[in-house]
This record gives C-alpha cells, sequence and structure tokens, in this order.
C-alpha cells in the first residue's frame, strides 16, 4: 500500500497493490510514481560483464520489487514531470528513504541533474 503525500501533507492511499513498473518507477492505483533524484537501468537495458551481457535493468527492477512489493510506502510529492508522473521520495515503514536505497546498494545512480539528494562527487 503507498500513501502519496503532496504539498500539505493529505495522504491518498493506494488500494490496488503496488506495481514495479522498473528499477526508478513504480505503479500506486494507477499512479505512475517516479523516485525522485535518482536514475536507474531501464528495464530491458544490458551491459557487459566480463563480456556477456548481463540484464542490469531487469536485476535492479527485481531488487527495488523485493524491497518494497510487500511494504508500506509513504512518497512524498515533490511535482509532477513532463509524462505527468508524481515524482516522490519514497519511505518504507521502517523510514527507510527507498529512492537512496537503490544508490546506496548500486542500483541506481544520483541523479544530480535534478537533485543533490543522493550525493555531491
Amino acid at each position: 500500500m503507498v500513501g502519496l503525500l503532496a504539498g500539505p501533507p493529505a495522504a491518498v492511499a493506494a488500494e490496488k497493490a503496488l506495481r514495479i513498473i522498473d528499477s526508478d518507477t513504480l505503479d500506486a492505483d494507477g499512479r505512475r510514481v517516479r523516485l525522485s533524484g535518482i536514475d536507474a537501468p531501464e528495464r530491458r537495458q544490458t551491459r557487459l560483464l566480463d563480456g556477456l551481457a548481463w540484464n542490469c535493468g531487469q536485476v535492479a527492477a527485481e531488487n527495488l520489487r523485493a524491497k518494497a512489493q510487500d511494504a508500506l510506502l509513504d512518497c512524498v510529492e515533490e511535482e509532477r514531470d513532463r509524462y505527468g508522473r508524481i515524482v516522490a521520495t519514497c519511505f518504507l515503514g521502517d523510514g527507510t528513504d527507498l529512492n537512496g536505497w537503490m544508490v546506496e546498494r548500486g542500483w541506481a545512480m544520483a541523479y544530480r541533474q535534478y537533485s543533490e539528494s543522493y550525493g555531491t562527487e
């Protein structure tokens, strides 16, 4: 379940299960939520690892799914992007910043062009 907080805090609870779209995008009751301040590989994106194609996008999305799929999330809306998605920072029930968790684990990079929330290197 996801609660979305926008402007003055007003929680909107999702009735349907959270669905992971890709490594930095969630679907909460039909609303697309883009994780703010991070950039992660697309679902079909690959990289060469030891000369072999590695499905980094799929693996990153699977790790996000494992962490967030059945968790209670509170997402704080920051803005809407040009595609109409909610851009938000999402927190697990234990207070873990999900966006930061993706960066810390190496499944995403800090997207410093838009935010300095996750590293300044």
